[in-house]
């Protein structure tokens, strides 16, 4: 069993983890880790619900637990076997699913697994799975996408990144062309800080201009997952119900400060959903979500 640290302790270890440079992957890697006897911070719970706009009687949200999902996952980036740079990978998909809701006075145990395919050249996909149970039930499983750019792929036709590679998980998108409004998101330049209090994820990208400047970036940038969880809340009242399965594919990022508009499909099952700029230009993220 390894010990599950907060975000902000592990982050000078992940910032370490450059030295790791960007080593050839020839082959396939799988690593797995226990995480047991994590506490739910019931009050963090709370405040991390209002913030972004749950109604009072979602007492637990189920987008909340991919925070939990999130600190495993670097947790296992931090393994001394895990080969690459963790701030050099970024994230391009996420799936959640809350299978069950967890009582507060318990801890609960994940089981965190990466794989990553073997590739003589070009960019890797890490894929990483939290499975996240209480006692022997299982509350939660979500699974993250990531890529790890390299240089030398091959062009490929389809939905590519910037290095023409296509990723093996990208979907096709639906037509948006018919698609009903959700209203509109403000994202104030403070917004990066005020969820990172809420959710732990300081990462210096999306509360520095000059930390994500120095990575490569026009500025700051919104957290993914707080669009993600602000669109959760907004289509449960609007629906009247609570979000169990969330599935998201990233695709541009918010820079910050920023309004966004939120669009999604009526009479889908699941419901898909898309978060574009005001003007309807760039799409930030597409998903599905019930």
């Amino acid at each position: 069993m390894a010990q599950l640290d907060s975000i902000p302790q592990m982050l000078l270890p992940v910032m370490l983890t450059l030295t790791r440079g960007n080593p050839p992957i020839k082959e396939t890697i799988s690593l797995e880790q226990t995480f047991d006897n994590v506490t739910l911070d019931a009050a963090n719970i709370r405040e991390y619900s209002a913030f972004c706009g749950f109604q009072q009687s979602a007492d637990f949200p189920a987008t909340w637990l991919y925070l939990l999902a999130q600190r495993a996952q670097i947790a296992t980036m931090l393994d001394g076997k895990f080969p690459l740079a963790a701030p050099g990978i970024v994230h391009i998909s996420n799936s959640l699913e809350m299978f069950d809701k967890p009582s507060f006075d318990k801890p609960v145990t994940l089981k965190s697994s990466v794989k990553i395919e073997g590739k003589e050249k070009g960019s890797l996909f890490p894929i990483f799975t939290v499975e996240i149970l209480q006692g022997s039930k299982k509350i939660a499983l979500c699974r993250s996408g990531y890529i790890a750019k390299r240089g030398g792929g091959e062009k490929t036709e389809g939905k590519s990144d910037k290095t023409g590679e296509k990723s093996s998980d990208a979907p096709s998108q639906p037509d948006f062309s018919a698609a009903k409004s959700a209203g509109t998101i403000v994202m104030p330049d403070s917004i990066g800080w005020d969820y990172a209090k809420v959710s732990g994820d300081f990462n210096p990208i999306h509360i520095a201009g000059l930390m994500a400047k120095a990575f490569g970036l026009p500025g700051k940038l919104a957290h993914g997952w707080y669009s993600v969880s602000m669109f959760a809340s907004v289509i449960e009242r609007i629906k009247s119900f609570s979000v169990k399965k969330i599935e998201v594919q990233f695709q541009k990022p918010v820079l910050l400060p920023a309004t966004v508009a939120l669009e999604y499909l009526e009479g889908t099952t699941p419901i898909a959903f898309r978060i574009t700029s005001e003007d309807k230009k760039i799409v930030h993220l597409v998903g599905t979500i019930e």
